[in-house]
């Protein structure tokens, strides 16, 4: 609530930090600013509506961690020392936080803000907007720009996202060579029995230079796949 004046309106930057935000949250923030764009400063639309498209991209991926959520009980959202809970820093670090097993997301709380100062969990990151790997555990300084939030990516991460015509591409962050990722799809309707069995596991591995996508067991995905993230 920080980002909003008295009256529940804040200024263009912060109104739109606070939907950039609100897009990776699994639901949307109590007092969360008016939700009509008719009524959002001159400016704020455009910047906000990116923020959104992202979020509608991800559904698949966000469907999934509910999912994995309601089966499991692990939250959608979670402290950075989630991913190293024997790292002391990660474990100080209150301004971002993880979504799922892929996302860092660092948000921006404070006007003006030109550069962001965050800690990386054990691994390799990609800057998801850059497409550039760093590596944690480790103190990253990036710079911030209007139209979107720092979210970093885990290396080999298998994500799903929307098509935009009602299907699944499965895109997957580059891994390491000689190391594996994974990830997961929720597919309803497609387990034997029992909500959890309707998320499929997925797996990421470089052969012969070339990253491949399977299930858990070693059978062929029948999902497009993207590779993102530079090249080793």
């Amino acid at each position: 609530g920080g980002a909003l004046a008295a009256d529940g309106r804040g200024n263009e930057e912060l109104l739109v930090r606070w939907w950039q935000l609100a897009a990776w949250l699994p639901v949307r923030p109590v007092g969360a600013p008016d939700a009509d764009p008719a009524a959002w400063p001159e400016g704020a639309p455009a910047a906000s509506r990116t923020a959104l498209a992202e979020r509608m991209r991800l559904l698949p991926y966000l469907d999934t961690q509910g999912e994995l959520a309601v089966s499991g009980g692990t939250p959608v959202a979670r402290p950075v020392w989630w991913h190293s809970p024997g790292d002391r820093l990660s474990r100080e670090c209150e301004d971002a936080f993880a979504v799922g097993d892929a996302f860092l997301v660092a948000p921006v709380l404070e006007p003006g803000c030109v550069e962001r100062r965050l800690r990386l969990p054990h691994g390799w990151w990609y800057d998801v907007a850059t497409g550039v790997a760093h590596r944690g555990p480790g103190r990253l300084v990036v710079p911030v720009v209007r139209d979107r939030l720092p979210v970093f990516v885990r290396a080999g991460a298998v994500v799903p996202v929307s098509d935009g015509g009602g299907g699944v591409v499965l895109e997957v962050w580059r891994p390491r060579a000689g190391r594996t990722g994974s990830g997961a799809l929720y597919v309803p309707g497609s387990g034997r029995s029992g909500a959890s069995a309707d998320v499929v596991r997925l797996v990421s591995r470089l052969s012969g230079g070339e990253v491949m996508v399977t299930r858990e067991d070693g059978e062929a995905v029948e999902w497009p796949v993207r590779v993102r993230g530079e090249a080793w």
